[in-house]
């Protein structure tokens, strides 16, 4: 295109090549041939790669939290707070509820390897990869564990060690296996556990239920028994009317909480729908995986299209 500018002509160069878009879409299907190719590829490859991946279950159990007799702490509260808290009584209302501090407990450190090393899980969780339904037998990484010698061969640095340590386990079962969800709303705690056998990962979410149950009990009884031995000798030097009554309802409520840790098994999270060992997979999306090798395999072979139409008009 030429533009007069003072008698002058000046020819201007388009800045961007116009795109004939009818003309793009016929050079693409001519180059057919490398796009299906590579889809094709990608497609197999997909399909290698998704069977190669183990299947992996998932176990979960739906809890809510038990119920809890306060009895009269609430009424004596406001009076004696001060003083139950020297004898580790909690009056007041308003603290953290046991369900919050024992979902805490569930996925600190100390209560997660003491659960891995007294379940000897450590072998499950670090070294299996794979899982034979028709056998329900394991199958575990040769890079890993060696079972004909049953020692881990493992090479890392330090101040790491070939057989992991406790600390290690309890890291890779909280970011891999374990996961819980609270509703907000209603209240409910979701816990659940993924692994290659369905059957283990049901074991495992029982047992922890279990576990943690019976760490806020033995918590409790523990602190309650400390706490009436407290007030038992505080008792016997007071000679105040007032203080006495306190002190009765204190330990009255002590035995209450004594009581109720020793008969009741669901004693902090009671199981609404308890785990069950599952039939179908929770992963890998063999499909969804194809799918994604074949799309990325298109896209290849259509960047290749281009770059052999481009390549052709410049010759």
């Amino acid at each position: 295109m030429l533009y007069k500018n003072d008698n002058v002509n000046v020819e201007r160069e388009p800045s961007f090549e116009e795109i004939d878009l009818s003309a793009l879409a016929r050079s693409i299907w001519q180059n057919k041939l490398i796009w299906i190719t590579t889809t094709v590829i990608a497609g197999i490859l997909g399909v290698f790669y998704a069977l190669s991946l183990p299947n992996i279950y998932k176990s979960e159990a739906i809890l809510a939290p038990a119920n809890e007799s306060q009895g009269n702490v609430g009424g004596i509260g406001g009076q004696f707070g001060g003083l139950a808290s020297l004898a580790g009584i909690n009056l007041d209302g308003n603290s953290i509820d046991k369900k919050t501090i024992a979902l805490e407990v569930l996925k600190s450190r100390a209560f997660l390897m003491e659960f891995i090393e007294r379940n000897d899980l450590k072998i499950q969780l670090m070294a299996v990869n794979g899982w034979d339904r028709a056998t329900d037998t394991f199958s575990y990484d040769p890079e890993v564990f060696d079972t004909a010698e049953s020692k881990w061969v493992r090479e890392v640095e330090a101040p790491f060690q070939p057989e992991p340590s406790l600390l290690e386990a309890q890291q890779h079962f909280l970011e891999n296996n374990l996961y819980i969800s609270e509703s907000e709303e209603a209240g409910f705690i979701l816990i659940g556990v993924k692994h290659y056998s369905p059957i283990l990962a049901k074991e495992i979410v029982d047992k922890l239920i279990s576990s943690i149950n019976m760490k806020m009990r033995e918590n409790d009884i523990y602190e309650s028994e400390a706490s009436i031995k407290y007030l038992n000798n505080v008792l016997e030097d007071t000679n105040v009317f007032d203080l006495k009554s306190m002190f009765y309802k204190l330990i009255e409520e002590q035995y209450q909480t004594k009581m109720i840790a020793n008969v009741r098994v669901d004693y902090v999270l009671r199981v609404i729908d308890p785990a069950v060992v599952e039939e179908e997979k929770a992963s890998p999306r063999r499909g969804g995986i194809v799918v994604m090798f074949m799309t990325v395999g298109l896209l290849l072979g259509l960047a290749l299209s281009l770059v052999v139409r481009n390549g052709n008009r410049n010759v």
